[in-house]
């Protein structure tokens, strides 16, 4: 009788055991599952409004909850609160609840917030040019920049060497010119 006792307890202790352990598990996969669906509707929302922007408010709420539609596989209740949707501005935030039951029929809730900006400024690809230092008609430096670069001044060569001059003979300190064109720089010799 003893033993059938203590089984019986271990038997309860397991099962108890095991049902925290779906509940913790289900909440876990709720809360993931919600996230994950979130975030890749917000931004696919987003992507759409960068190829589309000529879209209005509503269609740009509609297209986010068709795409948060698909994405929910389980069960659960969700509700969707649109905290901000600006087409102008390329602003989704959005706020969800996840309502469900549990392995033991209890209602639980999970929730979670998404915020996505569009970014609309696009970096401009800047010109190429070339800077190219020559001593006695022989290359003895050339630099690739950017437009708008500093000019960096190599280092002055050994011997009788002066300063740099421009195409038109005038002494110049290229440490102090923006590129804005292929230069050429001379050295002058004593």
């Amino acid at each position: 009788m003893k033993y059938v006792i203590k089984g019986g307890i271990m038997a309860a202790i397991a099962f108890m055991v095991i049902v925290a352990a779906m509940i913790i598990s289900g909440r876990s996969v709720r809360k993931n599952e919600l996230e994950n669906t979130l975030e890749h509707a917000t931004k696919q929302t987003v992507e759409y409004l960068k190829k589309n922007p000529q879209i209005d408010r509503q269609e740009f709420v509609q297209y986010f909850k068709n795409n948060l539609e698909m994405g929910i596989e389980s069960d659960s209740e969700i509700l969707v609160s649109i905290i901000e949707a600006d087409t102008e501005k390329g602003i989704l935030s959005v706020h969800a609840e996840g309502n469900f039951q549990n392995c033991l029929g209890k209602k639980e809730k999970v929730e979670a917030n998404k915020t996505v900006i569009l970014e609309k400024y696009q970096l401009e690809k800047k010109k190429q040019y070339t800077a190219v230092y020559k001593i006695a008609g022989e290359i003895y430096k050339v630099y690739k920049l950017t437009e708008g670069s500093k000019i960096p001044t190599p280092v002055n060569p050994d011997g009788n060497f002066e300063g740099w001059m421009d195409e038109n003979g005038q002494v110049v300190y290229p440490e102090e010119i923006q590129l804005e064109t292929d230069r050429i720089f001379y050295g002058k010799l004593e």
